[in-house]
């Protein structure tokens, strides 16, 4: 994840020249004579040529973070704005104008402003000045990335570095210091800070429907009426323009480090199954473990065999600590290709909330002591820890004694220490553990409830409440995917990134079956629109539902290939868990939710697969039909699994597509 680099250009409309645009930092209004309302300033560069004005404004951008810098450390007052726009206008015509040159022909600044200006440093250079907003929110972005991340961040942005000096892969602490150093010196902090903070509202803003828009102007003072007007037009809300209007008139740096930088590094998996292991795998890992029993050295209660170790004038080599074995355990997931992008980033956040348990021991300090502390911790903590505003900023002695905290779900729990109980195994299969011994093993939590019982189906109740023509037509209107996907979810209980990332050309007609047909697969070699699925049965063929056709599906379809789209819905931007966050919240969070009235926690989206699925099975309709119309496996059968094809979509429009029966008024939900 990157920043991108603001150009610090605006224009007032497309026949005018450009204007070099700069935030006065919040520490230094108070010094340059600013009164609140002020919170910028700006300056002709006179062309209206971007690349131009893009070159003068990055070489104006130094030096008025060199101005900033001086007034800071008390060495010059720079008592007012109007002098340093009066010193950028006359570098501005004097040296890039008739120089023709930008930032490619500037060096570190070295002059300074007219000498009039200077005297001894002021009396604010003996106050304890607070750290500015820019350099907080810098500080708390780089402070979330990985090492990877943090070479990709030079890389996107030009930044020159020593890969073993500045970024050393054993202390990453260090190397994120000596990045936000870097960066300060390479751009200063509220260039860097400002492409954050767009970043930040560009996600934020996304995930809102109209009242956490009002609950958002009230939170940050915004009064608008420009914006305000921008985000009644519903469905149709430019993100990128609302953010553009909020950054010409309010301090979006400072709205950006209220929000917080978490919103860019979370992940929202509440939608999609975990991924299966195929049955290679698990036949590997019972052999592993079979051959692992085999080899181990067998222990005798009663007879203890005390080894003396000669004496050495060496030190014995300390052992590593769990961040160290787990960055080589990383190295080795992704040099084989094991985890999906998604999945690293499932299993990094597991692996760092057991150090910010346990602590970042040594692996020989490991015991069965340390894992049922672990256990006994993460059982305790909240949801979304590193997002809930009540709890990011808290360390967790601090949340374990706070009082009505909700913990985490089971399965939330099961998932974390699977990912541990692996890792674990991984370290002592490498020889890390002397005693052999997974300590984390036979840790998970026993669930009380079914598997059937986790995620409920809608009821039929609730199909109605939810497919409301009136409501629906009006929450979907002027937006396709919120109006398809829910409807694809109801008639194919597909998973709703399968969805999400179908492409044109998976819509087709089957001369030989005389039908309509959704091809479920993974086959793209386009980078931009990617497709992926679970497992291998995931991948099918199966007959698009009458009612959908008579919605006009096939209709849509058709017009999104005469504009030349690849997806069918191209509006859905690709995350590194597919192309499903954003309908996923429209319809979990505030359609569900806040419009319908659906608050319990157990029905989402996925509650559409489960109804398609237990209403198929309660109408007799065989497993073996089930599974291959939803993408399941086929069970331990080797016949079906191995030697059977696919069952044509003909037998499938008979055997399951006809059967999936609702009582909602479809003709009403036609749209005009």
């Amino acid at each position: 994840m990157s920043a991108r680099r603001p150009t610090f250009i605006v224009r007032n409309n497309g026949n005018s020249a450009y204007f070099f645009r700069i935030t006065i930092p919040n520490d230094l209004r108070k010094y340059l004579n600013v009164n609140n309302n002020i919170r910028e300033f700006r300056i002709s560069l006179k062309t209206g040529i971007k690349s131009e004005a893009i070159r003068f404004a990055q070489a104006l951008k130094i030096k008025v973070d060199f101005f900033f810098a001086t007034i800071r450390s008390g060495n010059n007052s720079a008592t007012c704005v109007s002098s340093i726009k009066t010193y950028l206008r006359n570098y501005l015509d004097e040296q890039l104008l008739f120089a023709g040159k930008g930032f490619d022909g500037i060096i570190e600044p070295k002059g300074h402003i007219d000498p009039q200006n200077y005297h001894s440093p002021p009396p604010y250079y003996f106050e304890n000045m607070q750290l500015p907003t820019d350099y907080k929110l810098v500080r708390n972005y780089i402070g979330k990335l990985k090492h990877k991340d943090i070479i990709k961040l030079c890389d996107d942005n030009q930044i020159v570095f020593s890969l073993n000096d500045d970024f050393p892969k054993r202390n990453i602490r260090v190397a994120r210091q000596n990045l936000i150093k870097l960066v300060g010196k390479k751009y200063g902090f509220d260039f860097f800070a400002i492409g954050i903070a767009e970043d930040i509202l560009n996600e934020y803003l996304s995930s809102l429907d109209y009242d956490g828009f009002k609950e958002f102007f009230q939170r940050y003072d915004i009064n608008n009426q420009e914006i305000k007007r921008l985000t009644r037009i519903g469905d149709r809300i430019d993100v990128e323009k609302l953010v553009k209007l909020l950054s010409e008139d309010y301090d979006i740096v400072e709205i950006g480090y209220k929000v917080g930088v978490d919103i860019m590094f979370e992940k929202d998996s509440a939608d999609e199954e975990p991924e299966e292991k195929s049955r290679e795998q698990q036949k590997e890992e019972v052999i592993e473990k079979a051959w692992n029993g085999l080899n181990a050295p067998k222990k005798s209660k009663d007879v203890q065999v005390v080894q003396k170790v000669p004496e050495t004038s060496e030190k014995p080599e300390k052992e590593p600590e769990i961040s160290k074995v787990a960055e080589e355990y990383y190295e080795e997931m992704k040099t084989n290709g094991v985890w999906s992008p998604k999945s690293e980033l499932e299993k990094r956040s597991a692996i760092d909330r057991l150090i910010e348990i346990i602590g970042d021991l040594t692996v020989d300090k490991l015991s069965h002591e340390v894992a049922r502390k672990y256990k006994r911790i993460l059982m305790k903590l909240p949801a979304n820890m590193r997002k809930d505003p009540r709890y990011r900023d808290l360390s967790i002695p601090e949340i374990m004694k706070l009082k009505d905290v909700k913990p985490i779900a089971p399965n939330t729990v099961n998932n974390n220490m699977s990912t541990v109980i692996a890792f674990m195994t991984w370290v002592n299969n490498h020889g890390y553990i002397k005693d052999k011994v997974n300590f984390f093993e036979g840790m998970k939590v026993t669930k009380k409830k079914k598997a059937q019982d986790e995620r409920k189906p809608f009821s039929s109740l609730d199909l109605k409440k939810i497919f409301d023509p009136e409501k629906y037509l009006r929450e979907t209107d002027e937006n396709s995917f919120r109006y398809w996907v829910p409807l694809l979810g109801l008639f194919t209980g597909a998973r709703i990134n399968e969805i999400c990332q179908l492409h044109v050309e998976d819509i087709k007609y089957s001369q030989k079956d005389g039908l309509w047909c959704l091809d479920i697969n993974d086959k793209s070699d386009d980078s931009e629109n990617p497709k992926k699925l679970k497992n291998k049965a995931s991948s099918r063929v199966i007959p698009i539902h009458p009612k959908l056709i008579e919605l006009g599906f096939i209709n849509f379809v058709q017009k999104q290939k005469k504009s030349n789209q690849v997806r069918i819905f191209p509006e859905l931007t690709l995350r590194i868990d597919g192309f499903y966050r954003k309908p996923g919240r429209w319809f979990n969070e505030s359609y569900l939710r806040k419009k319908v009235g659906i608050t319990d926690p157990e029905k989402s989206f996925h509650s559409f697969r489960h109804t398609v699925i237990d209403g198929l099975k309660q109408k007799g309709v065989g497993e073996s039909y089930i599974s291959e119309y939803v993408g399941h496996s086929s069970g331990d059968s080797e016949t079906f699994g191995r030697y059977g094809k696919q069952y044509q979509p003909s037998v499938l429009m008979d055997e399951v597509v006809g059967k999936i029966k609702y009582n909602l008024n479809h003709q009403r939900l036609v749209k005009n």
